[in-house]
């Protein structure tokens, strides 16, 4: 088994180049059959993209076609997306293509293109915006097994099925998150304004009233937020102290709808803390609503939170006896209300939803306890089923991260008897190239 070895990127390519854009002011030159890849359509496997270029609008700018199995990397205004081209297509300025040589492997490319995002910003020059052109690119060094040689090859391609096995996984558990968040949205449509019954059957038309929210049925109420809470608050006004370490500091990016995303948070001191705590303290099943920025993500505070918040993020104190949290989280998720909250924010100078705004939204309100936890549990097994494939996409994205970090450093390689049955596609590989 030979050594890894650090070469020029320049050295595994046998193509490179940046792409263009022809002028937006003639229509004409879009919409033809020449597909045109945009920063958003830079993922690992491009099938599609969402804009194309006629021939004429392709033969009046700089952009270049590129052939099945090219490397996509964007290195303009974003930097770092990379992905394999499965169809022919050309990019907009600031998205490079790459064909790898017979030396190195597409995908392995890819692969540590994403595990060294870090390395191309450092390379990355320019005033108005960052960018790394061509050139700097190719001179990027690249750690690869024995360089220019089958047995390199290989190995790359052995790494690269290992990872993409990863990557499969992840996609297609994203996928079926998907398909969960579209069946949850439709029950919550139909279960939360009472169309849909518990029990699985629709209401008759008879069974409505009208009411300021539109049909409800006649058994059910309208509330608004202050009605079923005992308070109704947003964070602290003035700036936090903040420490490296601490109790969290609460703020809208934290709060996504049905968790908080502790990811990236800010921390205090408990002396700070207790003085945050006196104005709006966030206790487990009360009610989180990010109200700047990202508005209206939703979630119930959960066991064991000691935090302090700012005041991007509001809280809602629930009347327990009035209403579930379980209950309240998923109809401020309903379309309904987060229409309400849009309509609040758009009368807002500042673009954010405040505390009197949050107090009037008003929710469809089933006065049946038994009836609102027949709702809550039915789609919760929806949204039990996301939680638990958001979890696994988590576990899969650190595996993946634990995977690049050994496998595209050599720090450990593969067995000899796994990387020979890649050495077998390659013999193959090239017998077919030399036949055609």
């Amino acid at each position: 088994m030979g050594v890894w070895e650090e070469v020029k990127l320049k050295t595994l390519i046998s193509d490179m180049g940046d792409g263009g854009t022809p002028t937006t002011k003639e229509p004409s030159n879009f919409g033809g059959d020449i597909a045109w890849a945009v920063v958003d359509d830079v993922v690992s496997k491009i099938k599609s993209t969402k804009e194309s270029l006629t021939e004429k609008g392709y033969k009046k700018c700089s952009a270049k076609k590129w052939p099945i199995g090219s490397i996509i990397l964007t290195t303009g205004a974003t930097i770092g997306k990379v992905g394999i081209a499965e169809i022919e297509l050309c990019t907009k300025q600031g998205i490079t293509g790459l064909i790898a040589n017979k030396f190195a492997n597409p995908s392995f490319l890819k692969f540590w293109f994403e595990y060294n995002t870090n390395q191309l910003l450092r390379f990355a020059q320019g005033t108005t915006f960052k960018e790394i052109r061509p050139r700097t690119l190719g001179n990027l060094r690249v750690k690869i097994p024995v360089p220019y040689t089958n047995e390199s090859f290989a190995e790359q391609t052995a790494i690269a099925a290992i990872l993409s096995k990863v990557d499969e996984v992840l996609e297609a558990t994203k996928t079926s998150i998907k398909a969960a968040e579209k069946l949850k949205k439709a029950l919550m449509q139909n279960m939360l304004t009472g169309k849909l019954k518990p029990d699985g059957t629709w209401r008759s038309e008879q069974e409505f009233q009208e009411t300021k929210i539109g049909l409800l049925p006649k058994s059910w109420n309208v509330k608004t937020v202050k009605d079923i809470s005992t308070q109704v608050t947003d964070g602290e006004h003035t700036t936090p102290e903040r420490s490296e370490s601490g109790y969290h500091l609460l703020s809208a990016r934290n709060v996504k709808n049905s968790y908080l995303d502790l990811s990236n948070v800010d921390y205090v001191q408990e002396k700070e803390l207790k003085r945050i705590q006196k104005r709006c303290n966030p206790e487990h099943g009360d009610i989180l609503i990010s109200c700047s920025g990202t508005i209206g993500n939703v979630c119930i505070v959960p066991m064991g939170t000691n935090a302090g918040m700012v005041r991007s993020a509001a809280l809602v104190k629930l009347n327990k006896d009035k209403i579930e949290p379980e209950y309240a989280e998923l109809v401020l998720q309903s379309f309904n209300l987060q229409n309400q909250m849009k309509v609040s924010v758009a009368s807002s100078v500042q673009g954010n939803i405040f505390q009197g705004a949050i107090k009037k939204l008003r929710i469809p309100y089933p006065t049946s306890k038994d009836e609102r936890n027949l709702i809550t549990g039915k789609i919760n097994v929806f949204k039990n089923l996301i939680t638990e494939k958001q979890t696994k996409i988590q576990t899969l994205q650190c595996l993946k991260k634990a995977l690049m970090q050994n496998l595209l450093t050599g720090k450990v390689r593969l067995p000899d008897q796994f990387i020979a049955q890649f050495e077998n596609e390659l013999e193959v590989t090239n017998t077919i190239t030399t036949t055609k």
